[in-house]
């Protein structure tokens, strides 16, 4: 089932999904019926993606045959609601953040690549043209989201931040766009800034 392994990412945490080979393969050693379990892995990543530290586990046995749709709902679920997914935790801490989940007809492929990129280097070292490359490529996801969706979404730290950065709504909610598409919070602060500056230099 290839779409059981995903990876999901928000700032420096990542999110990663995969079958618990070793739980089908006590199944089939012990004749018992086996359909899906899931072992959901929360890291902390630091800039350069080489080391990255465990913070929580977590663990989901399904009880009847799993298809793509009814998975990819329970994904969603897990990564966008703290309360459901208190259910699965099995060690370490309990990750109380949010991301919301995209399908691959979400974020840009090329956008996700760009924010990446992006999120491996400190702010200090990166240039204007950095952010003014960056593009979503289209229509996403999160082009249409409104205030209060992504306020639920926001981490209220990276939230205090925006807010402290803009005092205009609808930069505030550009940065949460950007914020939601994976960027970190002060590069999504710089990226609206800079936008900023290409339309005054337009003017």
């Amino acid at each position: 089932m290839e779409y059981v392994y995903q990876v999901h990412t928000q700032g420096d945490i990542q999110i990663q999904f995969k079958e618990d080979e070793q739980a089908a393969l006590y199944a089939l050693k012990d004749q018992e019926e086996y359909f899906l379990c899931v072992r959901i892995l929360v890291h902390s990543v630091e800039k350069d993606e080489k080391k990255k530290a465990l913070i929580g586990e977590y663990f989901k046995e399904f009880q009847n045959k799993v298809r793509s749709v009814p998975y990819h709902n329970f994904v969603k679920k897990f990564l966008e609601d703290p309360s459901y997914r208190k259910q699965y935790h099995v060690d370490g801490k309990e990750w109380e953040g949010k991301i919301l989940f995209t399908s691959e007809k979400g974020v840009n492929k090329r956008c996700r690549q760009q924010i990446e990129s992006l999120n491996k280097r400190k702010l200090e070292k990166l240039k204007f043209k950095d952010f003014a490359n960056l593009k979503t490529y289209g229509m996403d996801d999160f082009s249409r989201m409104k205030y209060e969706k992504l306020v639920e979404l926001v981490e209220e730290p990276h939230l205090q931040t925006i807010e402290q950065s803009f005092e205009d709504e609808k930069q505030r909610l550009t940065a949460m766009r950007w914020l939601g598409r994976g960027l970190k919070v002060e590069h999504a602060v710089r990226k609206v800034k800079t936008d900023l500056e290409i339309q005054a230099n337009m003017r």
